[in-house]
């Protein structure tokens, strides 16, 4: 069963193919907005466990989009991580996935 966990200000920052920055967002509660996957939009996070999470929501590509991701959090000493697998589809047929890795505050 999915759960909410986050109940405040959240933060995150990732990068994607090439290391070059593809995700940022700043979010309250389950709710994230701003660049999914290279692409300005919305999802609200789903918590699985501890470690484990989906995200749903949508994407504005050059028509609206669907994202959705699936992702895995831990804290490598004092820094919390988060690496995320993600997709966006858009009515005119553009498909997008990729991995993600980055630094994420509060989540």
């Amino acid at each position: 069963m999915a759960q909410s966990k986050s109940e405040g200000f959240t933060a995150y920052v990732a990068a994607g193919e090439n290391l070059r920055p593809f995700s940022v967002r700043i979010g309250y509660g389950e709710w994230e907005v701003g660049q999914l996957n290279g692409y300005y939009g919305f999802d609200k996070v789903f918590h699985m466990n501890d470690q484990f999470y989906s995200s749903f929501g949508f994407a504005l590509t050059t028509t609206v989009g669907i994202y959705g991701g699936v992702g895995w959090k831990t804290r490598l000493w004092i820094i919390p991580f988060r690496l995320e697998f993600a997709s966006i589809m858009d009515a005119k047929a553009l498909a997008q996935s990729g991995g993600l890795i980055g630094v994420t505050y509060g989540f």
